[in-house]
């Protein structure tokens, strides 16, 4: 895990000031990578750009970054290619002999001989890189599928700025920026924005499997990789043996896991006393002897148990530690003093988008990890998503089925009113029925559109803001088969795990130089939980109902029936007063960012108002002090 940076001018003319702009922005990102850094700058003075190392693969091979093996292509990496041993033997068969240890050589190799579409399905990891060659000029610039590392552009007078965050492209830009009044009400109600958009106006994402073509002053979008759930949707319709499906998730989640234990430094998983991190680590205990892993808690909630319960999370993970010889450890993460101070931190640099209040609380963690000098995390994140999981979508199943019966006459209208009233929908209030289109409500749909709407001038304008909740056109056309549940799945693997799962955790792990890995978005893995067929997500009122099963069969029968819990509670819920020692009243009301044009007038009260949630709170102080932010930025602007 790294951090990259860089500039290149279209037309191949020199850049003002390049070789003062490489370092601040290399600066910039130390965070994400402390160990080592280096940059390159071309003959023309035309193009530039660096490499943060944060190292976790032969940490103690001392390879110069940029990485080039001929002096003409050049390579700045953020990621981990976990089958690259593998992959060193295919290159050897080419006649293509490694130097090094590092996976960095192998992905140069293949970006430089086998940039195709076929060959990269061969790589099994998480990427975003660039690769310049100084002969032809070109640049490409490059996001893993499952959009776990980011890259970030702004194209500005022929000069293409690219960083893994926001932040240094805004110091080193000559123009000044304005702020994404689509994204900020986008972030608002989702916590996050999509479509390759951030919070600042024409700063771009590289959306996920895509690839930026940098080339005769062009630069041109395409597509290198893409879900394909073809061979297990052909699989779970001639397997109808569950234990055949038990014995593929075993084989498929085992391999995962191994190919994501660091080889050369220490690392640790989580174990919340959930199934999915009991998964992970009961699959780690099969290939490593010591494992460690941590239990994080912010509110006496999560370690106590409630009336009427056996256990709490914590007994659970216990239990789990126990029974698998687990070298396990319970971090409070409610320190007020360091939450305080983090806060500030990330509060003022949410640029990219991500907003949610999970920040601080996985900064927390990672912050613990730091101090303990362990490099590597490994996370559960996916099958919630890809299986129902959440709340909000076992209810859409609800729905599904009425309207089924509806739409195949087994029930009139009248009684499909009486039978949705019966639902007492909670999550899914406002369902919309349109399903031609596709509308439904994403789990961190988080924030009341019919207050964001109230509040604004042009509500016309953003009343269908639903990047998150609107499946991709190309993807209904092409999975037309698909249930809704699958449809739902698929839309949370192209849209909500890259660009608010993964933002989330790249911008609190790598804040203090933690790598977060994720067995359970491995490729082979989301196609397979995506392919699964409706009576494997629910069945007896549960979601996920198949990982329960797994859970029941393999590690323990309360983990497996025990409600979903988050990673802590809500700051202000553990932190007395939360609001008032950040200061939240005074930095919202006296915000500029209210007082443009979009916005009417009394929004600041209303947002302190006793019948709206919290979150809106903490929404309007993040989207505050990052505006405040901006707009320091912009009058420091020196190169």
């Amino acid at each position: 895990m790294c951090g990259l940076s860089g500039i290149i001018n279209l037309n191949n003319k020199p850049i003002k000031n390049l070789e003062q702009k490489i370092n601040l922005m290399t600066k910039l990102l130390n965070h994400r990578g402390p160990d080592y850094a280096g940059k390159y700058i071309n003959k023309k003075s035309s193009f530039g750009f660096s490499n943060n190392r944060l190292a976790i693969v032969s940490p103690k091979e001392n390879i110069k970054l940029p990485y080039s093996k001929d002096g003409v292509s050049f390579l700045s990496y953020n990621g981990e290619i976990y089958n690259y041993l593998e992959l060193k033997k295919f290159l050897k068969k080419k006649g293509i002999n490694c130097k090094t240890r590092t996976d960095t050589e192998v992905m140069w190799h293949f970006l430089k001989s086998f940039l195709d579409k076929k060959n990269f399905r061969s790589l099994n990891g998480m990427w975003a890189y660039a690769f310049y060659n100084e002969k032809s000029h070109q640049l490409d610039l490059g996001r893993d599928l499952l959009g776990e590392r980011h890259i970030f552009y702004y194209l500005e007078s022929d000069n293409l700025f690219f960083s893994s965050e926001v932040k240094p492209i805004l110091y080193v830009s000559e123009k000044k920026h304005q702020i994404d009044e689509l994204s900020i009400l986008e972030s608002w109600r989702y916590n996050s924005c999509s479509n390759g958009r951030t919070l600042i106006k024409n700063v771009f994402k590289i959306e996920p499997g895509f690839n930026l073509k940098v080339s005769k002053a062009k630069i041109n979008k395409f597509r290198l990789q893409k879900l394909d759930l073809k061979k297990w949707t052909n699989f779970f319709k001639k397997t109808k043996n569950e234990k055949k499906i038990y014995n593929q998730f075993n084989k498929l989640i085992k391999q995962e896991v191994s190919l994501r234990i660091p080889k050369d430094v220490p690392f640790f998983s989580t174990l919340s006393g959930g199934i999915d991190s009991s998964i992970i680590a009961y699959n780690l205990r099969k290939i490593k002897k010591k494992i460690k892993t941590i239990f994080c808690y912010s509110k006496n909630s999560q370690i106590k148990k409630k009336q009427f319960e056996e256990f709490s999370e914590l007994d659970l993970s216990k239990i789990v530690a126990r029974k698998f010889k687990l070298t396990h450890k319970v971090i409070n993460i409610a320190h007020e003093k360091t939450v305080l101070s983090k806060t500030k931190i990330i509060s003022q640099e949410c640029f990219e988008g991500c907003i949610d209040p999970g920040l601080i609380n996985f900064t927390m963690m990672s912050n613990y990890l730091r101090s303990q000098k362990i490099k590597v995390g490994l996370m559960s994140e996916g099958p919630d998503e890809f299986l129902g999981g959440y709340h909000t979508d076992q209810e859409a199943f609800k729905v599904d089925n009425l309207y089924s019966d509806l739409k195949n006459k087994k029930i009139n209208k009248k009684i499909f009113k009486s039978s949705f009233k019966k639902l007492k929908l909670i999550r899914n209030k406002f369902f919309n029925f349109d399903y031609d289109k596709f509308k439904t409500r994403v789990v961190h749909f988080s924030n009341s559109s019919q207050f964001i709407n109230s509040k604004l001038n042009h509500s016309k304008k953003f009343s269908k803001l639903n990047s998150f909740n609107d499946v991709n056109l190309r993807s209904i056309k092409k999975y037309s088969s698909l249930s809704f549940s699958q449809m739902r799945a698929l839309n949370y693997a192209e849209k909500t795990i890259p660009d608010m799962i993964n933002m989330r955790k790249d911008k609190s792990m790598m804040l203090n130089s933690v790598e977060p890995r994720f067995p359970f978005l491995a490729k082979n893995i989301v196609e397979f939980l995506i392919s699964m067929p409706d009576e494997y997500r629910f069945r007896k009122n549960y979601g996920k109902f198949f990982l329960r099963e797994y859970c029941k069969k393999f590690i323990d029968k309360n983990v497996a029936w025990y409600p979903k819990k988050g990673l802590g509670d809500y700051t202000w819920n553990y932190i007395e007063n939360f609001f008032k020692k950040i200061d939240a009243k005074k930095v919202i009301f006296n915000s500029r960012l209210f007082k443009k044009k979009i916005f009417r007038t009394g929004i600041c009260e209303a947002i302190f108002g006793n019948k709206l949630h919290k979150a809106n709170i903490w929404s309007a102080y993040v989207l505050a002090r990052t505006y405040a932010n901006l707009e320091k930025i912009n009058k420091t602007k020196t190169l």
